[in-house]
């Protein structure tokens, strides 16, 4: 019989006399069981979480954003995208535009910030994925008329607008 066996075992069967210990050793041990499970449990739910959150956020989102001096605009576009296209590891460059904006449909006033791409169909399928509602054909925009926009579900419910409405953006 292994030392640790016969040690653990000792403790753990009691005389007479020490009927108490035991049956406080048991509970301590279900204890130190439960806590360890929770751990096991909390740590999994947490990873799993994690892998997912870093999945989405990189399916709509680039992975290197290049900004000119100050976090303003880069000034040869063309340039630096010649240079970028010419790396190894690189598989696209597309010039982006961010902004933050105030968006009103409906009567009702949602925040968010807005990212304007270029309306070049692989580009456009490249950053939406997946589509809940509507579709990609004929999102160029048209001369004369505001440029389409594509929104998140959460932010399309708290408009309340589907595809083909219009919405306001003020503070661009």
């Amino acid at each position: 019989m292994k030392l640790e066996l016969f040690v653990a075992l000792r403790y753990l069967k009691a005389r007479r006399k020490q009927a108490v210990v035991s049956v406080v050793t048991a509970i301590s041990i279900l204890g130190v069981m439960a806590g360890v499970a929770a751990l096991i449990i909390a740590l999994s739910l947490n990873s799993g979480f994690q892998s997912e959150y870093e999945e989405k956020i990189l399916s709509v989102t680039s992975h290197v954003n290049v900004m000119g001096p100050g976090g303003r605009a880069v000034d040869d576009f063309k340039g630096l995208a010649i240079q970028l296209s010419a790396l190894d590891s690189v598989t696209s460059v597309n010039p982006v535009v961010y902004g933050q904006a105030l968006l009103q449909s409906n009567g009702r006033e949602e925040p968010a910030v807005l990212k304007g791409i270029v309306s070049d169909p692989e580009v456009v399928d490249s950053v939406v994925p997946d589509l809940v509602e509507g579709s990609l054909a004929g999102f160029e925009p048209v001369e004369g008329q505001f440029p389409p926009v594509i929104l998140g579900k959460e932010l399309a419910d708290a408009l309340v607008v589907s595809e083909g409405e219009m919405i306001r953006a003020i503070g661009l």
